[in-house]
C-alpha cells in the first residue's frame, strides 16, 4: 500500500445515484447533484501514523446515505429494510488524476423539499458490511497477519446534504492501531536484522459500527496470533552506541485499538557466529488506541534486546514527520524537532494577498515568553537543517510559550517568524470533538486553543487571546473572573500595547509578536490592528483564508494560529459555524456555557476579551467571544465571531467585531 506523509489530502469527487427520477427531471431546478469532497486526515500522537495517498487507484470505498428529518443525524431512523437505504454498501471506484476522484455508475441528486440526507463512507470495501434491520449497518474489519498485505482501515464522520448544501466534506478517520519498529544496536558488531515477530492474545478482527465508529473486538479462538516480518535481511552496520537509531521503513504493523500484545521478538544473525539468535520482550506493555501510533525502539545487543518509546529518542531524524504550523503542541517531560526557516504551513499559495517569502534563513532562535519558569527549553538548533529542539522538561506541567527565529545570532536583530508552542497532554486528534451544526458540519476541539482543560470552572479552560488574522497569542487574564494581567517568563515578562501607526501594520506584527495593537476609530475601517488609514482598500480581509462568509474557505494561510491539521472555523453559505446555538438549548454553568442537548458541542469558558482601543481585559466570567476566519458581508471592514453571555443575556453566532479585539479561538479540522 501506498504511503506518505501526515497532511497530503485526497479531493474526491463523488458522483452518486440518481435517486427515484428521470434524466429530464432531475436536470430541474428542483434538485441539486451532490458533489463530495473528502479530506483523508492523519490521527496523530507525537509521531503521525503514517497516512496520504493510502488509497490507491483501483481501490474502491463503501456508500451508505439515508434520508432523515430533525436537527441532526441523531435523528436519523435507520431502515428496517435494506431497500430504504438512499445507498447501501454502493461501491465507488478510485480513478487516477488530480485531483483523484471515485466513480460509481450514476449520479445521485438532493430534492429540493427540505430533505436532508446522512452521508457515510469506509475503506477498504472489500472487507464485509452487514445489514441489521433498523440499526447502524456493520463492518467485518480483519488484520492480516503479514503486514504486507494490511490496509489502513478508514471510517469517515457521517455528513449531511441538503439541497441548499450539495457539496460535502468526507472526512475520513484512522480506525486502527499502528506498531512502527525502529532498530538501535549497542554492541560494535555487524548485525543482519532477519525476522521480527509481533504475538498478540487474541486474533485480529472486529466489528465496526459505520455510524458510530464504535469497534467492538471478537475474540477468536486458537490462542496468539503472530504477525511476521520475514526474509528481512537488513544489515545493521558497524556502529558505536551512540549512533542514531536505523529507521525500518518496512517494520510497520496494524492491529485492532485494545489490542494486547503478549510478546515482541527480533531474529538476528551477528557477524561471525553461525546460529541465530532470539531477542525477546515479554509483555511490553504497549497501549494500543484508536488512530494512535506508537513508536517502539528496539535495542539490540549480544546479551538481550529491549524496547523503550521512540519519542524519547531526541535524534532529528524524524524532524520531517512534524508538520509545519504556527502552532505546536507537545505533552510535558517530552521534546520534538520542528523547523524553524518556513513561515506558518509553507504554502506558497496561501500568504494571503501579501508578498512575503515563506521561507528565511534563521541565525538563532529563543523564547520570548512563557507561562511559567522553565516550561520549555530549546537546544540543538541547525542552521543548516533550520531546526530546533523544543523540550519539556517538567513533569505534570502544561501552559503555553512562544518562541522567535531571529536573522542575528543568540537572540539578536529582527524576529523572522514566530511560533505558539501549547505545552499539554491534550491530543485533539484522538480526544473528543464537536460536530453538531448539519448546516455548517465542522468537527471542532473540544477546548479552545492554548487551553489546557475543559473542565467548567478551572481558570485553564479559557486559553489565549488573538487579534483577527494574526498568528500569535495573547495569554488571558490569570483569574476566573478577574481582569488580572499575566506574569510571563522569558525575555519579555509582559504584553506591550500601543496604537497602529502605519498604513500597513503586517510586517510590524511579524517582527513584534508580543505586541497589542490597538486600533484606530475609523469610519471604513473600524479598530483595525492592520491598519491606521480610514480606506477599506488598506485592510487585509484574507488573513485567516475566508474573505467572503458566502464562498467557500480558502487554503488554511500562514498566518492561521491553529495546529497543523485544524484551523479557524468559516463560515459557509452565509450560515455561522454556530448558527444552531442559542440561549434554550445551552445552560449557564461555573463561568461559561455548555450545549449538550439536543446539540453537544461542549462547554465554552467566558474568557472575555481585549479591548480594541486599549487592550485592556473586559468581561472576564461574564462573556465569551470566538472568532470565525470570515468578514462580515454587510459591513465588510468587520469579522464575524461567536459572542454569549454566561446570564441568560444572548448568544449571537454571527455578530460583527472590530478586529483588533482579543478573542478566543476553538479550531475546526481542515
Amino acid at each position: 500500500m501506498s504511503i506518505s506523509r501526515v497532511k497530503s489530502y485526497l479531493i474526491l469527487m463523488l458522483l452518486m445515484l440518481i435517486c427515484g427520477c428521470s434524466k429530464d427531471k432531475c436536470s430541474h431546478n428542483n434538485w441539486a447533484k451532490a458533489v463530495f469532497f473528502a479530506n483523508v486526515q492523519g490521527i496523530t500522537t507525537k509521531t503521525p501514523i503514517d497516512i496520504g495517498e493510502n488509497i490507491p487507484t483501483g481501490d474502491t470505498v463503501g456508500l451508505f446515505a439515508l434520508s432523515y428529518i430533525g436537527d441532526n443525524e441523531s435523528n436519523v431512523e435507520w431502515p428496517t429494510i435494506q431497500s430504504e437505504f438512499k445507498m447501501f454498501n454502493i461501491e465507488g471506484i478510485i480513478q487516477e488524476g488530480t485531483p483523484k476522484t471515485i466513480q460509481t455508475s450514476k449520479s445521485f441528486y438532493l430534492q429540493n423539499n427540505g430533505q436532508k440526507i446522512a452521508f457515510y463512507s469506509y475503506y477498504p470495501r472489500d472487507n464485509i458490511s452487514v445489514y441489521n434491520s433498523g440499526c447502524e449497518p456493520t463492518i467485518d474489519v480483519y488484520i492480516p497477519t503479514s503486514p504486507s498485505n494490511q490496509k489502513d482501515f478508514l471510517w469517515s464522520t457521517p455528513v449531511t446534504g441538503t439541497y441548499i448544501t450539495p457539496d460535502l466534506n468526507l472526512v475520513y478517520n484512522h480506525a486502527l492501531s499502528l506498531i512502527r519498529i525502529k532498530l538501535h544496536k549497542t554492541c560494535i558488531d555487524e548485525i543482519i536484522l532477519k525476522k521480527i515477530i509481533i504475538s498478540t492474545v487474541q486474533k485480529q478482527k472486529a466489528t465496526m459500527n459505520i455510524a458510530t465508529g464504535e469497534m467492538v473486538t471478537n475474540d477468536l479462538p486458537g490462542g496468539n496470533n503472530d504477525f511476521v516480518l520475514s526474509d528481512l535481511s537488513i544489515p545493521i552496520p558497524l556502529k558505536g552506541s551512540e549512533e542514531s537509531p536505523i529507521v525500518l521503513n518496512n517494520a510497520k504493523f496494524l492491529f485492532v485499538p485494545g489490542t494486547l500484545i503478549s510478546s515482541i521478538k527480533a531474529i538476528v544473525r551477528i557477524a561471525g557466529e553461525l546460529f541465530d539468535r532470539e531477542y525477546s520482550i515479554i509483555n511490553p506493555a504497549l497501549t494500543l488506541k484508536k488512530g494512535a501510533s506508537i513508536n517502539v525502539l528496539l535495542s539490540v545487543s549480544k546479551i538481550g534486546a529491549e524496547i523503550s518509546n521512540w519519542d524519547e529518542i531526541n535524534d532529528n531524524e524524524e524532524i520531517g514527520e512534524v508538520p509545519s504550523s504556527n502552532c505546536y503542541i507537545i505533552s510535558p517531560n517530552s521534546s520534538k524537532y520542528i523547523r524553524v526557516g518556513i513561515k506558518g504551513t509553507g504554502n506558497v499559495n496561501a500568504i494571503a494577498g501579501t508578498d512575503l517569502s515563506i521561507t528565511h534563513i534563521a541565525k538563532s532562535v529563543s523564547v520570548l515568553w512563557q507561562t511559567s519558569p522553565d516550561l520549555i527549553s530549546l537546544s540543538n538548533f541547525s542552521t543548516t537543517d533550520q531546526t530546533v529542539l523544543v523540550a519539556t522538561p517538567l513533569n505534570d506541567v502544561s501552559g503555553n510559550a512562544v518562541i522567535a527565529a531571529y536573522d542575528g545570532i543568540n537572540g539578536t536583530g529582527n524576529i523572522l517568524w514566530s511560533w505558539h508552542i501549547w505545552v499539554t497532554d491534550y491530543n485533539p486528534n484522538i480526544g473528543a470533538t464537536y460536530n453538531f451544526n448539519p448546516d455548517n458540519p465542522l468537527e471542532f476541539m473540544d477546548r479552545n486553543l492554548g487551553a489546557i482543560d475543559n473542565s467548567p470552572g478551572l481558570i485553564d479552560t479559557k486559553g489565549l487571546l488573538y487579534q483577527w488574522g494574526r498568528k500569535d497569542p495573547f495569554p488571558g487574564s490569570t483569574t476566573i473572573d478577574g481582569f488580572t494581567e499575566p506574569v510571563l517568563y522569558g525575555s519579555l515578562t509582559s504584553v506591550i500595547k500601543e496604537p497602529v501607526s502605519v498604513s500597513n501594520n503586517l510586517e510590524n506584527s511579524i517582527l513584534n509578536p508580543t505586541t497589542f495593537y490597538c486600533g484606530i476609530n475609523n469610519v471604513n475601517t473600524g479598530y483595525d490592528w492592520y491598519t491606521n488609514i480610514d480606506n477599506r482598500a488598506s485592510q487585509n480581509d484574507a488573513l485567516w483564508g475566508s474573505s467572503n462568509p458566502n464562498e467557500m474557505q480558502t487554503a488554511k494561510t500562514i498566518f492561521d494560529p491553529c495546529p497543523a491539521g485544524w484551523r479557524v472555523p468559516a463560515f459557509r453559505n452565509g450560515i455561522s459555524p454556530w448558527s444552531i446555538l442559542s440561549l434554550t438549548n445551552s445552560t449557564f454553568l461555573n463561568y461559561g456555557r455548555i450545549w449538550i442537548t439536543p446539540y453537544c458541542a461542549g462547554f465554552y469558558p467566558a474568557s472575555g476579551y481585549l479591548d480594541r482601543s486599549n487592550g485592556l481585559f473586559y468581561h472576564v466570567g461574564s462573556a465569551g467571544y470566538l472568532w470565525s476566519a470570515s468578514t462580515c458581508l454587510n459591513i465588510n471592514f468587520l469579522s464575524n465571531s461567536l459572542h454569549f453571555f454566561t446570564s441568560d443575556e444572548n448568544v449571537n453566532s454571527s455578530i460583527h467585531n472590530n478586529r483588533a479585539y482579543g478573542f478566543s479561538v476553538r479550531c475546526v479540522r481542515e
